[in-house]
């Protein structure tokens, strides 16, 4: 990334010479996003970020819906803010909003989906905060049996396991985010299936095909180029090693006090990931107790953390208020030096700040 934020700094839209260099490192990031998900380099619209992404599919989608004359939105009730949120705007703006029942391990189920009518299915492949590997092939073939249009939301799981339009059963709409699995921030990307379009969310250009107007970040997008590269290059190991720091976590926690695991058992979520319901202590504050002990974790995913929203995505998959204030997720960086022994003594940390937390009463300032 450096040369291009540096003396190669050029807008790929301009007609000189460092323009031109600018506008095929571009397309060469383009290229190496779409080989890591089995596409073209024409099917890869980059954008700021996973919210933009899946914020252009939903509104995307249902705009071609609307023309079908299905106005119909199917998202999972448990689903990631940006998501959910879209389509609670677009159902304020003539849409009916489905949202879609999961139960506790937090699976959509192909064969209870309303495929009669829905125009627009929205999901998570990995779910942020339960950790659920959506069956997305299965998934996908029922919505699109009934004339659906698919949104796949693979932020998380892109990375740390195989992520190919065609093993998903080629969804309209699939959306990355780049600083998952060692990428830079503030850079995503839509998808497009093949057949199909997707019209601009703002307007004013001719960049991305006209489809994300704007000039591009362009050492962002090499940036997002050269992780897609690699992490396809080393998907099999990283997949194995995360999936090792999944279970020793696991095995390290599981039997402890009024600890629950909540979401589905470590072989149907994705590897490295760990959520847990903590009796007893709240969730904020055993955050932020793990931190000063060298251990980050989470309530919940980012963005439903920063707006209030953590308890919300357990709420609607069966979880009491009492187990959702409890919630403690893992999740281990892909690209991260993390070692077993690292990752036991993370559960050592962490079970001794439960039980700190505990003999103060669940919510003590970490000290």
């Amino acid at each position: 990334m450096l040369p291009w934020l540096g003396e190669r700094h050029s807008n790929p839209s301009s007609i000189h010479t460092r323009g031109a260099a600018a506008a095929k490192a571009l397309e060469e990031a383009r290229r190496q996003v779409a080989v890591m998900v089995g596409a073209t380099p024409g099917q890869v619209v980059f954008t700021s970020g996973a919210t933009e992404a899946n914020n252009h599919a939903v509104r995307g989608a249902a705009r071609l819906a609307r023309r079908d004359g299905r106005v119909f939105l199917g998202v999972a009730a448990h689903e990631h803010p940006s998501l959910l949120h879209p389509a609670r705007s677009l159902a304020r703006c003539g849409f009916d909003l489905q949202a879609i029942a999961v139960g506790r391990e937090g699976f959509v189920e192909p064969d209870g989906l309303p495929i009669e009518e829905l125009g627009v299915l929205g999901l998570s492949f990995a779910h942020a905060e339960l950790g659920a590997l959506q069956p997305v092939r299965q998934i996908t073939d029922a919505a699109r049996g009934g004339g659906a249009r698919v949104v796949v939301d693979a932020t998380l799981a892109a990375g740390r396991i195989g992520v190919v339009m065609a093993n998903l059963g080629e969804p309209d709409l699939l959306t990355l985010s780049f600083h998952h699995f060692g990428g830079p921030m503030g850079v995503g990307a839509v998808v497009i299936g093949k057949g199909q379009d997707l019209s601009p969310m703002i307007e004013g250009g001719v960049q991305e095909d006209g489809r994300r107007p704007g000039s591009p970040k362009l050492a962002g997008c090499v940036g997002a180029g050269v992780a897609a590269a690699v992490a396809r290059k080393n998907l099999a190991s990283r997949s194995a090693n995360l999936a090792i720091l999944g279970d020793i976590l696991y095995d390290g926690l599981k039997g402890a006090e009024a600890v629950i695991l909540t979401g589905p058992p470590p072989e149907r979520r994705l590897p490295g990931h760990l959520s847990l319901s903590i009796g007893g202590v709240e969730g904020e504050s055993l955050v932020r107790g793990l931190e000063l002990r060298g251990v980050l974790a989470a309530t919940g995913s980012p963005c439903a953390e920063q707006a209030g929203l953590a308890s919300e995505a357990l709420r609607a998959a069966g979880y009491s208020r009492e187990e959702a204030r409890g919630a403690l997720v893992l999740c281990v960086p892909p690209t991260a030096s993390i070692s077993r022994s690292d990752a036991r003594r993370a559960t050592g940390e962490i079970l001794a700040e439960i039980e700190r937390l505990r003999a103060v009463g669940g919510t003590g300032a970490a000290s």
